[in-house]
């Protein structure tokens, strides 16, 4: 009975939505690891949001100086 109420939290956990978001996550890492295709697309698509964030943040400046009057300095 006392070997029960110590797995309990353990198997309750593993049956949680964050448990599963975990396992997925570890899976993924393990596939960059493992998968060197995988690796380059990922890492190709996280540089491209970067570039996508960078333009959409000087686009917004832009956007912004124009709106001002182009008095920014």
């Amino acid at each position: 009975m006392k070997l029960l109420r110590i797995r309990r939290p353990w198997c309750l956990w593993w049956l949680t939505p964050r448990g599963r978001e975990h396992r997925r996550l570890r899976a993924e890492l393990r596939r960059l690891e493992n998968d060197p295709d995988y690796a380059d697309r990922w890492r190709a698509e996280l540089a491209e949001g970067w570039r996508q964030l960078r333009f959409e943040r000087a686009l917004e400046t832009l956007l912004l100086d124009l709106a001002d009057g182009g008095d920014r300095p």
